[in-house]
């Protein structure tokens, strides 16, 4: 998508907006049924399960069940140095709006209500919009805790031979 080779590095839409099918234990035929098309985030999948089966949190969590949710999402890349030739992406989702930040300085903006393909980058025609968005995803990543030390290193032989066998690096 987008021109871009393997999945997983980037925040466009095709590679980041995934089906979440869920059935209830023990509904019966009796669940909620319907579908929402709300975008979540992975952190909110723990804590709608356990509001939903009525178990208190463990702790602290990052996230929210769905129904409170309201959040914009926000969406990180970290692509292992090895296979990284585009640079690190971020992005925030909020509302129709999707602003993409990318550390090579190709930042976008889309509006995905008109714009579903992410076909037409409006980061200079609505740069007002852009700019609070950026400040928006800058705050909510500087108010995460620091993330643990990276695993980093270099990857042996066996595995080089088999992400190059199946495309991922040349």
């Amino acid at each position: 998508e987008h021109n871009m080779k393997g999945h997983g590095d980037t925040p466009y839409e095709p590679v980041v907006h995934l089906p979440l099918m869920v059935r209830e234990p023990g509904a019966g035929g009796a669940s909620r049924g319907g579908s929402d098309d709300r975008p979540i985030e992975l952190v909110d999948v723990m804590p709608t399960i356990l509001a939903r089966l009525k178990i208190d949190a463990p702790g602290p969590m990052q996230g929210v069940p769905f129904d409170d949710a309201g959040h914009p999402i926000v969406i990180e890349s970290r692509t292992l140095p090895v296979f990284n030739t585009q640079g690190s992406w971020r992005a925030l989702i909020d509302g129709p709006y999707k602003y993409i930040w990318n550390s090579e300085g190709n930042h976008m903006l889309f509006d995905l209500a008109a714009d579903p393909a992410e076909a037409v980058n409006l980061v200079m025609t609505q740069s007002d919009r852009a700019q609070a968005m950026d400040a928006q995803l800058g705050a909510f990543l500087d108010a995460l805790p620091a993330p643990g030390p990276d695993a980093g290193g270099e990857i042996d032989e066996a595995t080089r031979r088999a992400l190059e066998g199946v495309g991922y690096i040349e």
